[in-house]
């Protein structure tokens, strides 16, 4: 059903984009440093503060696993997207990083 995975898409967008509209709630829904930073003179990642949060109220509590089997058509377009990114879209600093 593309046509409600792309509703509940935008949903989230906007839902993002509220949420950053304002200093107040930019800083408790996304505080400075919470994410992986690139740091291209010296070519690292500097690592956010999320990969040390443990607090309940995280955005990234641990998911169950559980086994599905992706559809082919799932499987081929994430290939599709793979091999573009690999050729026609590669950019001269992806593999810069590690």
């Amino acid at each position: 059903q593309p046509e409600k995975t792309n509703t509940i898409v935008l949903a989230c967008v906007h839902l993002h984009n509220f949420l950053r509209r304002s200093e107040s709630s930019k800083n408790l829904y996304c505080p400075p440093d919470i994410f992986d930073t690139e740091d291209f003179e010296n070519q690292i990642i500097k690592k956010g503060t999320w990969r040390s949060d443990s607090s309940e109220t995280t955005s990234f509590l641990p998911l169950k696993k559980c086994g599905r089997k992706s559809a082919a058509d799932v499987e081929e377009t994430r290939e599709r997207y793979a091999r573009y990114f690999a050729t026609t879209g590669r950019v001269h600093w992806q593999d810069a990083f590690e």
